[in-house]
């Protein structure tokens, strides 16, 4: 028989032994082990994860018309917030990216609890401010108000598919 082919089949009878071994190990190691190993359950990722995942569910695209009046994924965070206080403390922040804001009381005093509030604040990435500012034209005669919102009305109808 030729050297290296001796070689070759005693690397492979070493390798079957060394499997067998390995085997042998894992049948005496493995019963002990999986009593110590717990299965991991979403809780156990980090906060930083978890706000990254409600992110992603909050930046999903709108798919339904019935999804328009509500900004993407806001409906989901509302549910999720609802199942644990971590998830709550989490996704808080998604829920308000805009604040807007008009010039009456109610309008400020909103947008100055939402600006106090520690979790939901974070969260604010513009401010929209409504001056409630119409032409004059539009603001003394009764009849060019109306004709205007119709057409602002039939404009957003057209816009949005249902």
């Amino acid at each position: 028989m030729d050297q290296a082919l001796q070689l070759e089949i005693a690397g492979q009878s070493q390798l079957n032994l060394l499997e067998e071994s390995q085997a042998q190990w894992r049948k005496l190691i493995s019963p002990a082990s999986r009593r110590e190993v717990r299965p991991v359950h979403i809780l156990d990722l980090a906060d930083e994860l978890l706000a990254r995942i409600f992110e992603g569910i909050r930046e999903r695209e709108v798919q339904h018309p019935s999804q328009y009046n509500s900004p993407n994924g806001v409906d989901d965070i509302r549910s999720i917030r609802l199942a644990c206080r971590r998830f709550c403390d989490t996704s808080s922040h998604l829920l308000l990216c805009i604040a807007k804001v008009e010039l009456r009381c109610s309008s400020l005093s909103r947008f100055e609890a939402i600006s106090r509030h520690p979790i939901v604040s974070k969260g604010i990435q513009a401010v929209r401010i409504y001056l409630g500012y119409y032409d004059e034209i539009l603001a003394t005669d009764f009849r060019s108000f109306v004709d205007y919102q119709k057409s602002q009305t039939q404009l957003f109808f057209s816009l949005v598919p249902f």
